[in-house]
């Protein structure tokens, strides 16, 4: 009976370690200081070139979005976008965009056609120069340490590619940029278990350049960015999940633009970067 007793607590010693063992696997530690080891020090992280993919609907969000990008905590490297069907974008927001000076380098690429997000992702991501790329999309609001939070996770751990929360807003109001907790995932499970349903973004993913040159965005309209993710998530065990809500979907938007968003009028004589055009990439 005493050896009978011994297997058994064998057993449950196995299944016990077993399951703390497959746990520590998908969980990384998460409470860090991330702005401290950031400071000073933002010369030795990874090149970020944020991604955006357009379409003329969402080619007035841009201006707005340019502006709200130069209150990241941590500026992108650069800013390169994919403005498919230019020729139907109304010229005073072209203007408006090629005059303007930012505090980060802006590359606009125009083309003729009517592409895709996935084909604009593409086209601007053959463009790009950074070792990360994070995509957004036109008509969404970064919160404020998004950039920040992506080069230091870059930085700090070693994987390709990165997954988020966001949250649906009624008004710009909603939105609270305060993170005082990180917390994410190193190698989750999988994709049926971790993401549908939870707010998690499709679109607006980070992947490193090695994983874009291996595996460009798929071009087949609805549905492409779960479909990306998911064949993603079967080839690679090198990924990150955060918990974290890093972008808000301005779902009051879509009956029309407040251009009240837009706070024009500001000096831009002393920043350095005006956008770069690029015609029918």
């Amino acid at each position: 009976m005493f050896i009978n007793g011994c297997k058994y607590l064998f057993v449950l010693a196995i299944l016990f370690f077993s399951v703390h063992a497959q746990k520590d696997t998908q969980m990384l530690l998460v409470d860090v200081m991330y702005k401290a080891l950031m400071e000073g020090n933002d010369h030795n992280v990874v090149r970020v070139s944020l991604i955006i993919p357009c379409h003329p609907v969402h080619a007035p969000y841009l201006y707005a979005l340019l502006k709200e990008l130069e209150k990241q905590s941590m500026l992108p490297d650069e800013v390169i976008i994919s403005l498919s069907e230019y020729e139907k974008v109304p010229i005073e927001i072209m203007e408006e965009l090629e005059q303007a000076r930012w505090n980060f380098p802006v590359t606009l690429i125009l083309s003729k056609e009517a592409l895709y997000a996935g084909q604009n992702r593409n086209v601007a991501s053959l463009r790009a120069t950074g070792e990360v790329f994070a995509y957004q999309d036109a008509d969404d609001i970064p919160y404020r340490s998004r950039i920040e939070i992506i080069k230091y996770l870059f930085h700090m751990y070693e994987f390709d590619h990165l997954m988020h929360k966001f949250i649906i807003i009624k008004s710009q109001e909603q939105i609270d940029n305060n993170h005082q907790r990180l917390v994410a995932y190193l190698r989750p499970f999988d994709y049926e278990s971790q993401v549908p349903g939870k707010h998690m973004t499709n679109g607006n993913i980070a992947i490193s350049k090695k994983l874009f040159d291996t595996h460009q965005w798929p071009t087949t309209g609805p549905g492409e960015d779960e479909a990306y993710n998911r064949k993603l998530y079967k080839l690679y065990e090198n990924r990150l999940l955060v918990h974290n809500v890093l972008l808000a979907y301005r779902q009051y938007l879509s009956a029309g633009y407040n251009r009240q968003f837009n706070q024009i009028g500001e000096d831009d004589t002393n920043k350095p970067y005006q956008t770069k055009i690029i015609f029918n990439a």
